[in-house]
Formats: C-alpha cells, structure tokens, sequence
C-alpha cells in the first residue's frame, strides 16, 4: 500500500515537473529539490524541501544567476503545477501538505536569498577592504602608501626647493601596533584620524607607520607653521577624544630634504617613543 501510494506520487510530481515549460528557474528550483518533495508530500517531514529551496535560494544570490522575484513566481509556478497533477490523481491529504508548504516555501526561498546576498555583501567588502589605500581601523594611508606618499613628497619637495614637515604622534608606549589599536577601539582611531583631517590641509597626508602612530606629511610649511599646527592638533584632539586621553608628537622640519622617506619615518617614530616615555607632549628631531 505504502508503496503504491509512493508511486502515486511520483507520478503526481513527474508530471507536474513536465508542464514546467514556462520558465528555467522554475524547472531549476523545483528539479534541485526534486529528492525532498515526495518525501514532504508524503507527510515524512517538509524540512528538507525548505532547505532544498532555501539553498537554491541562496546560491543564486551568490551567482547572480536569478531574482528574488523569478525564484518566487518559481516557486508559485511549481506549486500550482503539483496542485494540478495531485487534483487528478484526487490526493486529498497531499494537497492539504502542498498547501502548508505553499505558505511556508517563499519564506524559506527568501529567507536563502538574504543569506546569499549577505554572504555577497560581505565578501566585496572584504575585497573592498583588501584593495583600498586606507587603513580600515582608523580611514588614515595603510603603512605602505604612507611611505609611498612620503617619497613622493620628498621627492617633489626637492625639485620645487619647498621645505616639509613630518609629525609622528603616539598614542601609547611601547608595544605592537594590534595591542595599541584594541587598547583604543576602532572607533578611537577613526576619531583621532578624523579629527586631524578636519584641522590640516586639504593636500596634507595623514597615515600610519608600522609602529602604530600616526604620521602628518605637511609640505611647503615653516618650521614655526609646523610648531603651532602640531600644538593646535594636540588641543583638539584633547578636546575631541575620550577623557584621560594623551598622546606624544614628533616633529621633523627639512628646509631641503636630504633624507630618505624610510630613514626619516623611522626618526621621527623613534622620537616620538622618547617623547611619549619621558611624559612631554612635543618633541623636536
């Protein structure tokens, strides 16, 4: 008998799959999960078959490969198919499961969908995040571009004979630049790196070096312009960050740059270490 009955149904579910003829998704979504839904329309349990359509779902997010709207009118034009074939086979008890999981099957190809483009989401941005010249903790240069818009800088600022100041500031003693960063949050850095930006100039460079402080690139600034945009910075960076809040600045002042980019990184870092371990705020090279 319970043999039979199956039969029946996979009759039931044969033939509504060969009138799928109105669109791809539909024969795709439905034939993917074709293992799960005698089995649902049995009465054996309708998880399966949400899963099957919720993966379908989902992959399809991931590929690009159909809308939300396509799988759903799939999976309206599936149904409808089995309602069909079930009706001319007089399957009552089928037909009442097939009209449960009628309600439940769009949530579930939905719900795949979300996950998919989630998964999409989060994939690009980690992408975005890998390829991007910023430092995704704080928005300031990566160390690498740092040096790299350093040397440029230095190497325009002796073609053009123009003077450049470079600040590196300390937000803590010691330590590697990751120890630094959860001591602080994300959120802190950003904020110190915002808040510089909104005080420098608009072609000053502000970003990172692999000892964790931040470094300022100021071209074509006196050495007492340097001074006083150094002391205007720690006053607002006092006044906008957490209380209890301290850091040290460094300051290198070339009238003709005869250094390279790395060496004079690696003095002003230095500096600022000194400085910030003996307690003061501003320190000269």
């Amino acid at each position: 008998m319970a043999d039979r009955e199956n039969r029946r149904l996979d009759e039931a579910v044969a033939s509504a799959l060969a009138r799928l003829d109105l669109a791809p998704e539909t024969r795709d979504l439905w034939a993917a999960a074709l293992d799960a839904v005698r089995p649902a329309l049995a009465g054996s349990g309708r998880e399966p078959l949400l899963t099957a359509l919720e993966d379908v779902a989902r992959n399809a997010a991931l590929t690009g490969s159909s809308s939300v709207e396509s799988l759903l009118d799939a999976v309206a034009a599936g149904a409808e198919a089995l309602r069909t074939a079930l009706v001319e086979r007089g399957d009552r008890p089928a037909l009442e499961r097939l009209d449960a999981l009628s309600k439940e099957a769009p949530l579930s190809v939905a719900a795949g969908f979300v996950a998919g483009l989630e998964e999409t989401m989060e994939r690009l941005q980690h992408e975005m995040l890998a390829s991007s010249s910023l430092d995704p903790a704080s928005g300031a240069l990566r160390v690498t571009e740092t040096l790299d818009r350093l040397s440029l800088e230095v190497e325009r600022c002796r073609r053009m004979d123009l003077a450049l100041g470079v600040a590196a500031i300390r937000l803590e003693e010691g330590g590697d630049e990751a120890v630094r960063d959860r001591r602080h949050g994300s959120g802190q850095l950003r904020l110190v790196a915002e808040t510089l930006r909104d005080h420098l100039r608009r072609y000053d460079a502000i970003g990172r070096t692999v000892e964790g402080d931040f470094l300022l690139v100021l071209p074509d600034v006196s050495r007492r312009g340097l001074g006083s945009v150094a002391e205007r910075l720690r006053h607002e960076l006092a006044a906008e960050c957490e209380p209890g809040f301290s850091c040290a600045f460094a300051l290198a002042h070339y009238d003709y740059v005869d250094l390279p980019a790395p060496e004079i990184v690696t003095t002003v870092a230095r500096r600022a270490a000194a400085v910030k371990a003996s307690g003061e705020a501003v320190g000269w090279v």
